[in-house]
């Protein structure tokens, strides 16, 4: 039967603790939440909005696993000058990450990534926080998608309250166009005495002077109607309803059929007084 001394053994044993298996047998691995670890290992992808959660990206747990060792069943067959060169990559890649005191305020070192528990850890993480991360997008696009049609929403009521505000002014527009209506025509028979060949001699005035009107009426009652009874569609954040187009029966038209009226019969006025 063999016998070692004492200190034999415990030569071996600082033998054995060296580097390439400091975090099994030496210092040991550093305590850290998933939070840390997140920090540490997580990045955002540069196609996804800037406020995007952290991830652990599917190379990075290659990575680690591979440091580890713990895919060698599958790795079996790739040839060792290779499989060294993706190693050496990936604990540069690595090494970047750690050299960063302000993730890794733990104090990582390459070695740690050795141990198979953390590498299995970190691995439960991608998934556990992918899934998580899922679940977060898919609330966050509920949200904006109910944001957006309660927008279109909003937006409808809106206009069915305006537009029927300028249905119920309709009379009350056309009251106050009539003194305009009626002071064009005065001054338009004016300027034709004055001149017979005055360009303003065949002029029309505008329709809101004529019967046309009721025709506009009709129009805004239809267009009011259209409103009332139409309906939000949409998808994702694109939501609409068919808007009518309001062409004459609508208040701008009006407010521009005023003003019109205004330089109409400050042009007359100018040529009458020549």
């Amino acid at each position: 039967m063999l016998h070692f001394s004492r200190k034999a053994v415990c030569v071996g044993a600082a033998l054995l603790c060296v580097a390439p298996v400091l975090a099994a047998c030496g210092e040991k691995t550093p305590e850290a939440t998933d939070a840390q670890l997140l920090d540490l290992l997580g990045s955002r992808s540069t196609f996804i909005r800037s406020d995007a959660p952290l991830r652990i990206s599917r190379s990075t747990v290659e990575c680690v696993r591979l440091i580890a060792n713990l895919d060698e069943d599958i790795l079996k067959d790739m040839p060792a000058e290779m499989l060294g060169v993706m190693k050496t990559e990936c604990r540069r890649e690595l090494d970047n990450r750690l050299k960063d005191e302000a993730a890794n305020p733990m104090g990582f070192q390459l070695a740690h990534f050795e141990n198979s528990e953390l590498a299995e850890r970190i691995t439960q993480l991608k998934e556990s926080t992918d899934e998580a991360n899922r679940q977060a997008e898919q609330e966050r696009r509920q949200r904006e998608e109910d944001e957006a049609r309660a927008s279109a929403e909003r937006e409808l009521e809106d206009l069915r309250t305006q537009y029927a505000a300028f249905v119920a002014s309709i009379d009350e527009r056309l009251s106050a166009a009539r003194p305009l209506c009626d002071d064009w025509l005065s001054t338009q028979e004016a300027l034709k005495q004055k001149d017979n060949w005055t360009n303003w001699a065949y002029r029309q005035s505008s329709s809101i002077c004529t019967d046309d009107v009721e025709q506009i009426r009709a129009q805004a009652a239809q267009h009011l109607d259209a409103l009332n009874s139409a309906e939000v569609s949409g998808s994702g954040t694109f939501y609409n309803f068919p808007k009518p187009y309001f062409g004459y029966a609508s208040a701008e038209w009006f407010d521009e059929q005023s003003a019109k009226l205004n330089d109409d019969i400050a042009q007359m006025r100018s040529q009458l007084s020549q």
